[in-house]
């Protein structure tokens, strides 16, 4: 595949996941560690319920800073913390045990909060227009990689380590993060300081609601992440620990299958999918195929039909990711590019807690099979529903130079 993106693209791509690969890192090898020596997925979901309810609970404060601070700043600033978070974390391993990583879970939560949001705004202003379909696609292929590199490197050192270890590598790849982000080649423009800081926060959410295509696909994606984020985190390995007893590289392979249909689908093949289908028809055609995908999961034990049907799943959410977000970057008017995809990672992460929440509770609701197939069964029905939201059909239907502030014009001319 040939890449010819700007450089300040992969230094902040990278950046972004080097800084999520500290994340990933920890949370995952703490939460094997408790489902799988301690036999305790109760306590692995209250973690990771603690950690997106602080991670949206800071989001919403946070969300308007990236129009009132320069963004370089505020990039550097987040994998900073992540990085002084583990070097305090480690030094208070022995004494504190499991008080240090609460502390290690609430500062990356911090992080984590506006991170995403902060570089998906900053995106449209350093990739040409024409390029944003290809700048996701890579985007994608790299976030899978990190997934890999981090389900495997919390295991391995869980098992074969140590988690102080996972705190010492976690801390050099953040350091290395916030060296990438100071050195990209990117001044901001006017920062706006006028207007009153928490009336920015409820103007985000305003401006959600007034573009009303970005307001309901944010509810739909909540919807998605409720189920889909606690069936990688918890699910996969739970199956693999505790229902088919077997060895926990099994895990990792699963993972790498998840990888493996992202890949397919950020490459070459997506190209072709655009060749028969609209965008609005391969959004349909993601719910779809995730719908059926987390049936085989409810339908069969078997660890083959798992690897299949996880490869399945990572193909189709990036279909509907390629095929959308860089649209929904670009329709964003630019004055309120960071509001609004912070208010976004805010929608799309509210539900998750919940779905842990479940988990802890009582896992035995959640793994029970036919929750599982109505999970599958709304999906599908979502294939149905998403040509139903507002301006959506119009939105993915313009051409790539008349999406710039497209919101403006399909709200704001009526």
């Amino acid at each position: 595949m040939r890449v010819d993106m700007p450089r300040n693209f992969f230094f902040i791509r990278i950046g972004e996941l080097l800084a999520s690969l500290s994340s990933r890192l920890l949370l995952g090898g703490i939460s094997w560690y408790l489902i799988s020596i301690e036999n305790n997925v109760a306590y692995a979901s209250a973690m990771y319920f603690f950690y997106y309810s602080l991670k949206i609970l800071l989001g919403v404060v946070l969300s308007p800073l990236g129009e009132r601070v320069n963004k370089k700043i505020l990039l550097v600033f987040c994998p900073l913390a992540c990085f002084i978070a583990c070097l305090v974390a480690l030094f208070m391993l022995e004494s504190l045990g499991l008080y240090a990583f609460i502390i290690v879970v609430s500062l990356l939560a911090m992080g984590d909060s506006y991170l995403t949001g902060l570089v998906n705004a900053i995106m449209p202003e350093i990739v040409p227009k024409t390029s944003m379909d290809k700048a996701y696609q890579n985007t994608f292929i790299l976030q899978s990689a990190v997934n890999i590199l981090g389900v495997a490197g919390g295991i391995i050192s869980v098992e074969v380590l140590s988690l102080s270890y996972i705190l010492i590598f976690a801390s050099l790849i953040t350091f290395v993060s916030s060296i990438l982000f100071f050195t990209i080649r990117y001044h901001s423009g006017k920062v706006d300081v006028e207007a009153a800081y928490f009336s920015d926060m409820l103007d985000g959410l305003r401006l959600s609601w007034h573009y009303k295509t970005e307001f309901f696909w944010n509810l739909i994606s909540s919807f998605s992440n409720f189920v889909i984020v606690p069936i990688v985190s918890i699910l996969i390995p739970y199956h693999v620990s505790n229902v088919v007893e077997a060895n926990s590289y099994y895990v990792i392979s699963l993972e790498i299958c998840l990888t493996f249909g992202v890949f397919v689908a950020s490459t070459r093949l997506y190209g072709v999918l655009q060749s028969f289908f609209s965008k609005m028809q391969l959004v349909r055609l993601a719910f779809f195929g995730v719908g059926v995908s987390i049936g085989l999961l409810s339908l069969f034990d078997e660890l083959l039909v798992w690897h299949i049907a996880v490869t399945l799943l990572g193909f189709f959410i990036i279909v509907n990711n390629i095929s959308i977000e860089s649209v929904r970057a670009l329709a964003i008017p630019s004055s309120c590019r960071s509001r609004l995809q912070i208010i976004h990672q805010i929608f799309i992460q509210g539900s998750i807690p919940i779905g842990f929440y479940i988990f802890s509770e009582n896992e035995s609701v959640y793994f029970d099979l036919r929750l599982l197939t109505l999970y599958a069964f709304l999906f599908i029905l979502l294939s149905f529903v998403i040509p139903w939201i507002p301006k959506l059909k119009d939105l993915l239907l313009l051409e790539t130079e008349e999406l710039d502030g497209a919101y403006r014009t399909l709200f704001d001319s009526n």
